[in-house]
């Protein structure tokens, strides 16, 4: 008799045990939002005193041990009896698991205004960048972990009903939604302006998602001729085998854009600045002109990414960002994102990526959040190296012409000012002598990297003619501005001085073979 209140007794103090643990584990979280350390900082106090929450926090792990040391001497007594002892830490898992539901108890998921909350309150983009947004990871990790999951338990058969039929934001499977990827997206939605973000497994992920989710037969598409060249390729391809129309214009001229609008029209596809030729459309204007016949407007922004240019306040209504470039930067994975204005582009647009099945993985996430903790100090330096690679090379007689925002001579040089908040690290260029003129310039380069993509530390040089526009026809790049002889730079944080030495010693072999060319035809 005795033993059996004994046991039931431990039942019950165990049971109290785990509350009392679930409160001083995710305490923490609400005394963080009473006495963040940076808070201070932001009222202009040089030094906080420490807040009764903060004492409390500091007496958390001798309560915890206590707790702990009686929760295990209970336990022990109830396993005796039969009863489950691990019943304390499997329901603490539980309690833990219910606050990773972030959102769903926080916000409002159907007002776009507090959907996505940042972490500290800030406005500055570098601490936007830096902390994130607001997701309880619930065990106080300074950094989001890798939840390295493909599935999540449910706490119940109504709960995974729950989750399966929206009324519920818990996590289900990893290619639908994981906490590591969903801490990504809610932090670049917060950086871009919009009401949510999609990962994709790369960038072209993330463009299929959206042309795939608003295109289909017997629709009709406006599109940038000069856009990233597999972009454009597959809806070339492949688009037009399932019956979408595409009219490819010259959207930095707005006239054009409007001209080719139709009634079937679907979607118009912008990006800005292009790839590779550095055209700028007019954001805000095209917007206009679409949003007047239902239109959406989808900008590719991966040239700029959200530090320099955010589309949605412009009135676009979808922007796509390869994070493998500025927003990871740092040539160490792939990555795709889309960012919604609204709820309803949203849902469309998850759906799709639900069943495409293009999803990124934990890890990609984890990678390309902590690149994105850097952007801003990396574009920064970056692209004050780019102004002075492009006013060298302006200089340059080797040179035929060059396409930068942040040079007076780019014909949208004071669009570019309206709409971007710097130049950017992309830069093209014509090199005297063509193909041969480039292939030789590309060959001599020896700080210069020869490589494909852009936005990393690193600078990158390439020809698109023959690397990333090589799947177009010769005609279709001609349409498109890409010339045989347009070299693409991004520019990185390295030296300026070192990046502009190597491109010197470069072109003067591309001098030089322009002089030997000359006197081939005087010797013979």
């Amino acid at each position: 008799r005795h033993i059996h209140k004994w046991t039931e007794f431990a039942e019950k103090l165990s049971s109290s045990l785990c509350t009392c643990f679930h409160l001083l584990s995710f305490s923490r979280s609400a005394q963080d939002d009473r006495a963040r350390p940076f808070d201070h900082i932001s009222r202009g106090h040089k030094h906080a005193p420490a807040s009764d929450s903060r004492v409390a926090m500091r007496a958390t792990p001798t309560i915890f041990v206590a707790a702990a040391l009686a929760a295990l001497i209970f336990a022990s007594a109830a396993e005796c009896a039969g009863l489950p002892a691990f019943s304390l830490y499997a329901s603490a898992a539980d309690n833990t698991r219910r606050h990773l539901r972030f959102g769903h108890d926080h916000h409002d998921a159907t007002d776009p205004a507090s959907h996505t909350q940042p972490h500290v309150a800030s406005q500055s983009f570098n601490s936007q960048a830096v902390h994130g947004a607001y997701v309880p990871e619930g065990l106080g990790s300074v950094i989001f972990p890798i939840y390295q999951a493909s599935t999540f338990r449910f706490e119940s058969a109504e709960d995974g009903a729950k989750c399966f039929g929206g009324e519920s934001d818990g996590f289900i499977y990893t290619r639908i939604n994981n906490p590591t990827i969903r801490e990504l997206e809610k932090t670049v939605a917060l950086l871009e302006g919009g009401y949510d973000s999609i990962a994709t497994a790369s960038g072209m992920g993330a463009v299929n998602v959206v042309y795939m989710a608003l295109l289909g037969a017997g629709k009709h598409m406006v599109c940038h001729k000069t856009v990233y060249g597999p972009s454009r390729a597959i809806l070339d391809k492949t688009y037009r085998q399932f019956g979408v129309d595409i009219s490819f214009v010259d959207a930095s001229d707005t006239e054009a854009v409007r001209a080719a609008i139709r009634p079937e029209t679907a979607l118009i596809f912008l990006e800005s600045p292009a790839n590779p030729t550095i055209s700028i459309c007019d954001i805000p204007a095209i917007c206009a002109l679409a949003k007047e016949r239902g239109i959406p407007v989808c900008v590719d922004n991966t040239f700029l990414g959200p530090y320099l240019q955010r589309p949605l306040e412009m009135g676009a209504d979808i922007v796509v960002e390869s994070l493998t470039k500025s927003i990871n930067g740092h040539a160490d994975i792939v990555g795709g994102m889309v960012v919604t204005r609204t709820a309803e582009h949203y849902k469309t647009l998850r759906a799709m990526l639900i069943n495409l099945g293009a999803s990124m993985d934990p890890t990609q996430a984890f990678m390309v959040r902590r690149g994105l903790k850097t952007l801003p100090l990396r574009v920064d330096r970056a692209q004050e190296n780019a102004l002075k690679v492009a006013r060298f090379l302006e200089g340059h007689p080797m040179v035929k012409w060059i396409r930068y925002p942040g040079l007076e001579s780019h014909p949208q040089f004071e669009l570019a000012k309206r709409m971007m908040r710097g130049s950017g690290t992309m830069l093209s260029f014509g090199v005297t002598g063509g193909v041969e003129g480039g292939r030789r310039l590309l060959n001599s380069v020896r700080f210069c990297i020869l490589a494909v993509s852009l936005g990393g530390v690193e600078t990158l040089i390439q020809h698109p003619a023959s690397m990333t526009h090589a799947k177009l026809s010769p005609e279709a790049r001609l349409a498109a501005d890409i010339t045989d002889d347009l070299v693409r730079l991004s520019v990185g944080i390295e030296e300026a001085d070192d990046i502009i030495a190597d491109l010197d010693q470069a072109l003067a072999q591309v001098a030089a073979l322009a002089a030997a060319s000359a006197a081939a035809p005087a010797a013979s």
